[in-house]
């Protein structure tokens, strides 16, 4: 008996290998991989391009051009000052505010834009001619947060009583939108395809009103203390808040499940943006420090960017420029590494 399975060994060994090689033949080839998005850039590997002294004593508001080629920045001084992006040099400053110039807005085509101030006007720049078109009613106080809605046809803004109001750029006529908040209105995004507007107030709470339906979506206390800043993911799947107690919250837009919690900050979060493909977050801070985050809430950068307050941070359209401003009067373009 040994000596014959000491023959048949070997002829065994070999029909298994054969055996598994036919069935690795016969293996059907795996399926190619689903396409992926455009690659974003590295968060990590941001670095500082230009550094502009736009404003004294402080920025607060910064806004690219949907084309990218410009930057807005408005501050302290009373001004709006519009810069190349590219060569990172003034090209003009607008005059016209009595009060601080506290938030900025393009419309989607690029031909209008949107400044409100500390007093409650609002003005509604021409893009072609820098001239002033309007000057639309006055607030109670300070408009914090302004924003065009989807059809461009009307500014929204958030008003010291609770209230969100709409200006008709031509008329300059007024209407609600059904938001209503019990303090100051201090923040606000509307989703990417114009039906859903988030808004928070000074108290921390957090309203989502699906405009369409004219129903609210959510309504949550977000902060312990003012809510500083509002960003959509460009898909409207996100929601991102910064707040008073220094931490960022990561809410889903459209079902109620509990937000995810980003910490960091030393003191408010006072800024939050998403890059154009939402994989990345940015906050700015109190602190003077600009956090980077990616979709799951994962830090993974710290830029030290400013000797003061981050007050306001946006993305370039193509997600490739990073754009703070802070209260040392300055402005920081951060680009990518080559």
């Amino acid at each position: 008996m040994r000596g014959r399975w000491w023959f048949a060994a070997p002829v065994l060994v070999l029909l298994l290998a054969g055996g598994y090689a036919l069935t690795r033949v016969r293996k059907p080839r795996a399926p190619s991989p689903p396409s992926l998005p455009p690659p974003t850039p590295d968060p990590r590997s941001f670095e500082n391009r230009f550094t502009l002294e736009a404003h004294d004593p402080e920025v607060r508001a910064v806004a690219f051009s949907p084309d990218g080629v410009r930057l807005a920045t408005a501050g302290l001084d009373r001004t709006i000052v519009l810069w190349d992006v590219a060569k990172g040099v003034k090209i003009r400053t607008l005059e016209g505010h009595e009060g601080w110039v506290l938030s900025l807005a393009f419309r989607a085509d690029g031909r209008l834009l949107a400044s409100g101030d500390g007093i409650g006007q609002i003005r509604v720049w021409d893009c072609r001619t820098w001239e002033s078109t309007a000057a639309l009613g006055i607030h109670s106080d300070s408009i914090f947060t302004l924003t065009f809605a989807s059809d461009g046809k009307r500014i929204l803004a958030g008003d010291s009583d609770g209230s969100v109001c709409g200006w008709e750029v031509q008329t300059g006529a007024q209407s609600p939108t059904g938001s209503r908040h019990p303090a100051h209105v201090t923040a606000m995004a509307l989703g990417p395809d114009g039906r859903l507007l988030a808004t928070g107030d000074e108290k921390g709470g957090l309203l989502v009103r699906d405009l369409q339906a004219g129903s609210s979506r959510r309504e949550a206390t977000a902060h312990v203390g003012r809510v500083n800043s509002i960003a959509f993911t460009p898909d409207g799947t996100l929601l991102a808040t910064g707040g008073a107690d220094g931490v960022v919250r990561l809410w889903d837009a459209e079902k109620e499940t509990d937000a995810r919690v980003l910490g960091g900050h030393v003191g408010a979060v006072l800024s939050v943006a998403f890059s154009s493909d939402g994989r990345v977050l940015v906050s700015g801070g109190r602190d003077g420090t600009v956090r980077i985050w990616d979709r799951t809430g994962r830090e993974v950068r710290r830029l030290e960017a400013h000797r003061g307050p981050v007050w306001s941070v946006a993305f370039r359209a193509d997600g490739g420029l990073l754009a703070t401003g802070g209260g040392d009067g300055r402005v920081r373009l951060w680009g990518m590494k080559p």
